[in-house]
């Protein structure tokens, strides 16, 4: 076992952090709708964890991570937003985080976590069926991305 851990709510003196953390891959990480300077990311972030359960992933420590979930109902919930640190990708440290969370939020009763990616982002796609996420469906021009619209995958774990 890594040794990670997940802190909520996200702290706010980390949102440079995850501003920087979204800039590696702008393209799994942003569409036309997102914020476009840093204040408007922390504006974004604050309303956010107002509704959201933000977590920061620290690995050996160290802030690497932040998972977004927002519950639905009692029943299901939607993720909203998965980012680590490129320093972390490929040593495991996403998928501890992301069982460790899902444990936890399959614990307190939750049946359905639900998400979505861009279709575009294989291996987003490739990394939650690790997780035994299942594809439900593509939403059609979803979003738009580059003042093109894109598609956006619908998947789900269950309980």
């Amino acid at each position: 076992m890594l040794d990670i851990e997940l802190q909520s709510p996200f702290p706010t003196e980390h949102y440079g952090l995850l501003w920087k953390w979204m800039a590696e891959y702008p393209a799994n990480n942003s569409d036309d709708f997102s914020p476009k300077t840093y204040v408007g990311f922390q504006v974004d972030m604050d309303l956010r964890q107002e509704r959201e359960d933000v977590f920061l992933v620290l690995y050996e420590g160290k802030p690497v991570g932040a998972i977004g979930y927002t519950p639905m109902t009692p029943h299901a919930g939607m993720m909203h937003g998965i980012l680590f640190s490129k320093s972390v990708h490929g040593k495991g440290v996403a998928k501890q985080a992301m069982q460790m969370f899902m444990a936890k939020v399959f614990a307190s009763g939750v049946a359905k976590i639900s998400a979505s990616y861009y279709e575009h982002n294989k291996r987003v796609g490739r990394f939650l069926e690790s997780l035994g996420f299942k594809v439900e469906g593509l939403m059609i021009n979803q979003t738009i991305q580059d003042s093109k619209p894109i598609n956006m995958v619908l998947a789900a774990a269950f309980a």
